[in-house]
């Protein structure tokens, strides 16, 4: 790259118009995928519940590399990195060594506790490893802690709440940040979620980090779709249930909790449940063979084993699974 080009520009959200397609062109060459529904969170649609920031190297409407930075307004400060993308012309010029270290640093004087981020890419994860990101087992997520801790210290520190009252709420973006350390937490379930092919990392690799929110809130906006979110009264994600549509009239639900707050997911289901009968669906789940103590919750709400096998597939490994309907 020049010399000529300017330092690295920090942007909070809404990011000025003019650099807005330019970043989306970026990305998109990037990472082949589509950016279109990240162009709200640009204009500062998520502002109330998170701080978003860009950090870029751009002159005029030319953006030669972009890191982007995602922080959580309430509640433990976690932060998530994505977006670290540089374009084909200058690339191996260090930009995307000098962009993470400057977000890191800005990070760590807001005080943040912990920064992931996610990466299949090895030379990638070399850059992180030297600024100070750690993988987490059984992924390809990686975090680093102002503490210097290591991220299952630290994923053990973040669930020892004293709150012990939970509320549940509509899935909305405060949960774009706690659902990672919930889903890299070690849970005894093989699958978390069937409804969107979630397992544990004891019996499957995660490779999803900042992507893994985007997934739930698709669920969510279909027609039918449902989300429903358990917090602690200090302000971390400690459950998740979700309501799949199959079919006009058919739904299927799912979820998972932290271990140490196990009782919030009967309410999760339930309270899904509730609202589906409401409009008189047929309600069913399916549950991994492995998963006898989920198979045996389910049964308590009153659901029963369906006729036939059924296999949940994840990351390309099916496994035997049965399906269970609602019989009130």
């Amino acid at each position: 790259m020049s010399t000529n080009w300017p330092e690295i520009e920090q942007f909070e959200m809404p990011l000025p118009q003019d650099l807005r397609a330019p970043v989306l062109r970026l990305w998109e060459r990037t990472f082949d995928t589509s950016y279109a529904s990240f162009e709200a969170v640009l204009a500062g649609a998520e502002n109330d519940t998170n701080r978003n920031l860009l950090f870029l190297i751009h002159q005029d409407s030319v953006v030669a590399a972009s890191c982007q930075l995602t922080v959580s307004r309430t509640g433990v400060l976690l932060g998530g990195v994505g977006e670290v993308a540089v374009a084909d012309a200058h690339r191996k010029q260090g930009l995307a060594t000098r962009l993470c270290r400057q977000a890191r640093d800005w990070f760590w004087e807001q005080r943040g506790e912990v920064v992931f981020l996610g990466t299949v890419n090895p030379a990638a994860a070399r850059i992180y490893r030297r600024l100070g990101w750690q993988r987490l087992p059984g992924t390809t997520v990686m975090a680093a802690t102002r503490a210097g801790t290591s991220p299952e210290s630290f994923l053990v520190d973040h669930f020892r709440s004293s709150a012990s009252e939970i509320s549940l709420r509509p899935l909305d973006t405060a949960a774009r940040l706690p659902v990672i350390p919930l889903v890299l937490v070690a849970h005894p379930w093989q699958v978390l979620d069937a409804n969107l092919a979630l397992g544990s990392i004891r019996f499957t690799r995660q490779d999803r980090c900042m992507s893994l929110f985007p997934r739930y809130q698709r669920l969510a906006q279909l027609p039918g779709g449902q989300v429903t979110a358990a917090w602690t009264a200090d302000g971390r994600l400690v459950g998740l249930a979700s309501a799949s549509p199959l079919s006009p009239g058919r739904i299927c639900l799912d979820g998972f909790s932290h271990p140490q707050f196990s009782d919030c997911w009967d309410e999760l289901i339930h309270s899904l449940l509730e609202s589906y009968q409401q409009q008189d669906a047929m309600v069913c789940a399916l549950v991994s063979s492995e998963d006898e103590e989920k198979r045996e919750r389910f049964a308590a709400l009153g659901f029963v084993a369906d006729d036939g096998a059924d296999a949940i597939t994840i990351a390309e490994e099916r496994w035997p699974a049965q399906r269970l309907v609602y019989a009130g």
